[in-house]
């Protein structure tokens, strides 16, 4: 990433493995390849021998066999090699922190300045789908030969690298010396490079890879502009012939019906959406149309330009605020959530969006913008914005009443977490460095959060999948409760002291430091026990963590609908064949509050569910797919309930040759961009989570439920709302299930010129006595048929 007239080299390596952790796993090949701006090149590549037998998700991933590896030699004859061709040279790499562990953990521990490709496009490619390697590749037209092969990536790690280089070139030269001039406060090795790079030269070229760069923004199928010719659709017609409160079934896509809404609609309307929903029409939407989320979520450019003064940046801070300034240039919303920011990245967060800070958040530009056609036309926003405004006197239309209720339970939940406790006192250290209350207090909190570590390792239940430690009486009684509270109240004790610091500058870390205290002493004093189920757990990084939600959330339902002239509720499934009594009974709805069905049968879908499954057999239904997938000309989904499940047919898939786009190997929207490019007779593996979230689906002609979607059984939110109910699996678990699976299959219902199959390979279904329930709620779907048992 230096200027043509510069020799600066470069080396671009990559490393295949037998997984992700350096203590346990083994390297499995090499690649490098050393580089100039001037077109020089040099490659080394081998195998190596890791002295155990790959596992088969690995050959799979990878091409590599046992037998490529067995006459390779072992990585430590071939570290001098290693060592002798990288040099005292800058490493590039995508993603290269994991490389670099892997090499350290085999004797190669190196200081040389490191150039990340995953940070370097996540900061000067805005809007990609995902930041994998074979992605970015592949949307930029760069040269990726093999995938995930040493050699082959670190040659696309190169070219990606290149590709930045003329990204940057081409950025408005004022932004370009802004980032400069910041990076110049940080330790981040690119900071001397960007320097020798010259900007603002935009040629022809270079404004036609300016517009490829707008272009791939993710594209969402085209909205009609309120002032076509196009009339309003039918349902929204229905819909608003409807002058008193009820609850509709109505089925997605909704785009084109909140649109209908919004432009006939009065001005006092607020249209309520999930928040993924709202993300993804948002900037497709007319922006005649009012659109709101909570202030939290858009960018603060007070406090963004406060941060930038920082005198010194750490590496997560200046890749987080150069990310923010690029965006800044093409963003229509100013919303956080359009920036992909990585692990510590994320804490920037809540320093650069609109918090307690700001007096009148009506001076910043993105919110201000959302809320003043507020006040004249019906406006289309988030559940969040609704359930923390607590709006009077409205006409309220929620979609996706699941979630909406969902939402309001995370309104009304608890979660602490050392890192995020301590950042106010963080932020006044900065201020006030040596305070000794302030020292006392991270201090004290620290061996709070240690204390509740000890209580999670004695009392928790030792699931082996998400264990957690339950507050019940035993665990009060003990020992380590009574210190817990104890050190809280010497904590509540000592942050009186904080009242000498009190200035415009601490008052908001203050205000958060007192609301973290109230949060811990809430959760301490059980004055809520009958009302929640509190717990600690661990998260994925062993950090501990202090946890409450509600059992239910009725009252805050009747709250919210109370202060509304007249709600309409939408939800794809609201009749379980029983008037919508568990949607009423779950949010606490009158009985009385009417149902109308604007949902039809689906006249291009047919649901089968197979029967004769023997799922002891491990070939039987891996046989049945692979037959199918090659016989039929069709692209299909597979959804499985667990990643193993997942793991294990994808090498059943692989070793039959079968095209294939597995989540066990990709995000979502990698999963996505994969996908796309299958042929026919070709697979997708999924969850059920992935598959609701996945943008376009219209390419998929059959879809197999390897098994009904039950929750879990630790799910806590389960856990808490089964105190409600005298026979919690009956009366919850089955609905919610048989609400999942309708969802899942809906899906399908999109594309009505097109044949479609939902094909259910659980046996319950045919085998338990609630099977029935759930065939009888399919068949509102679409016709049911049950298929041979001889797969």
């Amino acid at each position: 990433m230096a200027s043509h007239n510069t020799n600066t080299a470069f080396v671009s390596l990559d490393l295949e493995t037998t997984g992700f952790d350096p203590a346990t796993d083994k390297i499995i090949e090499f690649g490098a390849i050393k580089f100039d701006m001037n077109g020089q090149r040099e490659s080394l590549t081998f195998l190596i021998n890791p002295g155990v037998t790959l596992p088969q998700i690995v050959t799979h991933i990878t091409n590599i066999t046992d037998n490529d590896l067995k006459t390779a030699p072992a990585f430590d004859t071939k570290v001098k090699e290693i060592l002798s061709f990288i040099g005292d040279l800058p490493i590039v790499g995508h993603n290269i922190q994991f490389d670099m562990g892997f090499l350290a953990h085999n004797s190669i521990e190196l200081k040389n300045d490191l150039y990340d490709t995953q940070q370097l496009s996540s900061i000067f490619l805005p809007y990609m789908p995902s930041y994998s390697l074979e992605i970015l590749t592949q949307k930029l037209n760069l040269p990726h030969a093999e995938k995930h092969r040493a050699l082959d990536d670190a040659v696309a790690a190169m070219e990606l690298f290149l590709k930045l280089a003329e990204e940057f070139k081409n950025l408005d030269p004022q932004l370009a010396e802004k980032i400069k001039i910041l990076s110049q406060r940080s330790n981040w090795p690119i900071k001397t490079l960007l320097t020798k790079l010259e900007t603002g030269t935009k040629s022809k070229a270079n404004k036609k890879a300016q517009n490829t760069q707008t272009s791939l923004h993710p594209k969402i199928p085209p909205i009609i502009e309120p002032n076509s010719q196009q009339s309003i659709g039918s349902t929204c017609q229905q819909l608003l012939a409807f002058k008193t409160p009820a609850l509709f079934e109505i089925d997605p896509p909704y785009t084109k019906l909140i649109q209908d809404l919004a432009e006939n609609s009065s001005k006092d309307t607020y249209i309520s959406l999930p928040g993924k929903l709202f993300r993804k029409i948002h900037t497709e939407l007319p922006d005649t149309l009012s659109k709101i989320d909570i202030q939290k979520n858009y960018i603060s450019l007070k406090r963004l330009k406060i941060l930038e003064e920082k005198s010194f940046f750490e590496d997560y801070e200046i890749k987080s605020i150069l990310k923010y300034l690029v965006w800044l240039q093409t963003t229509k919303t100013g919303l956080l959530s359009e920036v992909t920011l990585f692990n510590e990245e994320k804490a920037i967060i809540n320093q650069v969006n609109i918090n307690e800070s700001i007096e009148n958040p009506m001076d910043e530009y993105f919110f201000r913008k959302a809320l003043e056609k507020d006040v004249s036309c019906p406006a289309i926003c988030t559940h969040d914005f609704i359930i923390e405004h607590k709006l009077k006197d409205i006409n309220l239309v929620i979609f996706d009443f699941i979630n909406f209720l969902q939402t309001l339970e995370f309104h009304s939940s608890i979660y602490l977490k050392l890192e995020t406790f301590l950042l106010p006192l963080k932020a006044l250290q900065e201020i006030h460095p040596g305070n000794h209350a302030i020292q006392s207090l991270t201090s004290k909190s620290t061996i709070l959060f240690g204390i509740f570590g000890m209580i999670f390792e004695k009392f928790n239940d030792r699931n082996p999948f998400s264990a957690n430690a339950t507050i019940n009486e035993e665990l009060i009684a003990g020992k380590e409760w009574a210190d817990a509270k104890s050190l809280t109240i010497n904590l509540i004790e000592i942050s009186k002291e904080l009242g000498e610091i009190v200035s415009e500058k601490t008052s908001t870390h203050l205000k958060q430091w007192k609301n973290n205290l109230k949060l811990l002493d809430s959760l301490q004093s059980l004055k809520d026990m009958e009302n929640s189920l509190m717990w600690i757990e661990k998260d994925f990084k062993g950090d501990i963590i202090f946890r409450s939600i509600p059992i239910s959330t009725r009252e805050n339902v009747k709250s919210l609908l109370d202060n509304c002239k007249n709600f309409k509720i939408i939800n794809e499934t609201v009749d379980l064949n029983d008037d919508g009594k568990f949607i009423k009974t779950l949010s606490g709805l009158e009985e009385k509050l009417p149902i109308h069905k604007l949902s039809k049968k689906a006249e291009n879908l047919n649901i089968l569910i197979a029967k004769g499954i023997n799922e002891k057999d491990n070939n039987q239904l891996p046989n049945f797919l692979i037959n199918y997938i090659k016989t039929n000309n069709e692209k299909v989904a597979i959804v499985f309930t667990s990643k193993q499940q997942i793991e294990f047919f994808t090498i059943k898939l692989s070793q039959a040759k079968i095209p294939m786009a597995s989540q066990i190997a990709a995000s979502i929207g990698k999963l996505q961009e994969q996908f796309k490019h299958l042929p026919q007779n070709s697979a997708l593996l999924i969850t059920p989570n992935t598959w609701e979230n996945l943008e376009t689906i219209e390419d998929i002609d059959t879809l197999f439920i390897h098994k009904l979607p039950f929750d879990p059984p630790s799910n806590p939110s389960l856990i808490a709302l089964s105190k409600n109910y005298e026979n919690p699996f009956e009366e919850l678990q089955i609905p919610r299930t048989i609400i999942t699976l309708k969802k899942l299959i809906n899906r399908l219902k999109g594309d009505q010129n097109k044949s479609k199959k939902a094909i259910i390979l659980d046996p319950r279904l045919l085998e338990r006595d609630y099977g029935q329930k759930f065939i009888s709620a399919l068949k509102e779907i679409a016709p049911v048929e049950i298929i041979s048992g001889n797969l």
